[in-house]
């Protein structure tokens, strides 16, 4: 699958967060589109405004991850 249509699907997976290639189109960024800040105590629960990974099967562990310790708050 190509990675414009895994993007998509993590669009649709994940509304909440901007989700889009860097501008050098060597990675892949998310960043959290329905708020502005996080308190400490969220960051220091692992919670992130901006994810940056590799790729996108990288992206989509990330933002598992980011959904797995929200639910878990």
């Amino acid at each position: 699958m190509s990675d414009s249509l895994d993007l998509a699907k993590l669009r649709g997976e994940y509304p909440a967060w901007m989700i889009r290639p860097t501008a050098q189109g060597a990675s892949f960024m998310a960043t959290r589109a329905d708020r502005y800040d996080l308190s400490s105590q969220e960051l220091g629960a692992g919670l992130a405004m901006t994810l940056i990974e590799d790729d996108v099967e990288g992206l989509a562990e990330a933002l598992a991850g980011q959904a797995r310790i929200e639910s878990a708050r």
